[in-house]
């Protein structure tokens, strides 16, 4: 079925980017010795951000966030 798929492929002479391939390389990481902990997600930050950023509809934002904003809430925590 794809075989033929290959053959139209359009690669750019920037790909890969070189900004991509040294993040990859060198990327940068928190070193921190500070334990890490999780917090709440602020709601209504993330949303302005989807609606704003990613240009979705007020309706759209709500059907993608709900599922994991009500899945964040049910979850247990697991204790070491």
């Amino acid at each position: 079925r794809h075989e033929n798929v290959r053959k139209t492929w359009d690669v750019s002479t920037e790909f890969p980017s070189e900004m991509v391939v040294q993040a990859y390389l060198n990327p940068q990481v928190d070193r921190s010795e500070e334990p890490f902990e999780w917090s709440e997600p602020d709601v209504q930050r993330l949303q302005e951000f989807c609606e704003k950023r990613l240009d979705w509809s007020h309706e759209f934002t709500l059907t993608q966030l709900d599922p994991a904003i009500k899945a964040l809430s049910t979850r247990t925590f697991q204790t070491r």
